[in-house]
């Protein structure tokens, strides 16, 4: 066999060799690919799982959310209806509180009318009441009689003019009462109550009593709607039941000066003289303001009425 045959037979013989190990190298490839395959599969499966498991905690936690917000829908809304009634409620109390105050606007205006014509009233009352007085006086000074008709007329139309007195203070009470009824300052002063109890003193004692020969003074008690400042000052002055004043000592002021409570005070009235024998029926003590600011002199703002026998 010569060489060239002898390197053709050698070379078909290594060719199939070759080829194996080709195709090997070849199977080797395939499997890395398909173990590298399958491990990337794994793990987008193991991925696909954590997220599977992820969306089952959301899932999860959202229906959980879902039912806080049902739960919290439902208590929203029974505050809305219980926010419901209250409204309506609060609107029937408005529509009540706006009838009171128109009736009360409407009471206020006609209280204010009655109290302009007992004013109007009084005014004329106490004109006739001089008239009346300067008749009697004169009849006196002319006659020296007693003018019994005279004295009659007088005690009737005195007694008149306190009782319309103390109803007009009462009318201005309830005004004043209304003008303040929320609760807020009180800015007109007057006796809210005020009791007159005549007798003297005994032993250094204060001792009632309802016989004139007896009686040298009255004491008084009396409330006020508040206190009185510093420029109003608290007068007294006793009538008898002809309207003629009876003099009394000035020294009751430092008591009304420095009282232990300025809007409920007691006090004694002396008079300056003793009262005659005779001096019986009924008497009335009266309260006056004197203000300088206000310019008000002597306005009447508290009666209170006693009897002697």
């Amino acid at each position: 066999m010569n060489p060239a045959e002898t390197k053709r037979s050698s070379q078909s013989a290594s060719f199939p060799t070759v080829l194996l190990a080709g195709l090997l190298i070849l199977a080797i490839i395939a499997i890395i690919f398909v173990v590298m395959n399958n491990r990337s599969i794994l793990k987008n499966s193991v991925n696909q799982e954590s997220k599977i498991k992820d969306l089952d905690a959301t899932n999860k936690q959202f229906k959980q959310q879902m039912d806080s917000l049902e739960l919290t829908a439902s208590e929203l809304n029974s505050k809305v209806e219980t926010i419901t009634k209250q409204k309506d409620r609060l609107v029937a109390s408005r529509d009540s509180v706006m009838r009171l105050l128109n009736y009360a606007l409407l009471n206020d205006r006609n209280s204010r009318g009655k109290v302009a014509q007992l004013e109007k009233k009084l005014r004329e009352l106490q004109g006739k009441l001089g008239d009346v007085q300067k008749m009697y006086d004169d009849l006196l000074a002319n006659t020296g009689s007693s003018g019994i008709e005279y004295k009659q007329r007088l005690e009737a139309l005195s007694a008149e003019r306190d009782v319309l007195s103390k109803e007009n203070q009462t009318l201005k009470k309830q005004l004043a009462d209304k003008e303040n009824g929320g609760g807020g300052q009180v800015t007109a002063i007057f006796s809210t109550s005020m009791s007159a109890l005549p007798g003297e003193m005994a032993n250094k004692k204060f001792s009632p009593s309802t016989r004139s020969q007896n009686t040298d003074r009255v004491q008084v008690t009396f409330s006020l709607s508040r206190a009185p400042k510093t420029d109003e000052q608290i007068l007294f002055r006793i009538f008898d039941g002809t309207n003629k004043e009876v003099t009394i000592n000035p020294g009751y002021r430092k008591e009304l000066n420095a009282p232990a409570n300025a809007t409920n005070q007691k006090v004694f009235l002396a008079f300056e003289k003793a009262l005659d024998r005779k001096s019986s029926g009924r008497f009335s003590v009266r309260m006056y303001l004197t203000s300088t600011e206000k310019g008000i002199a002597n306005q009447e703002i508290g009666l209170a009425g006693f009897e002697l026998k």
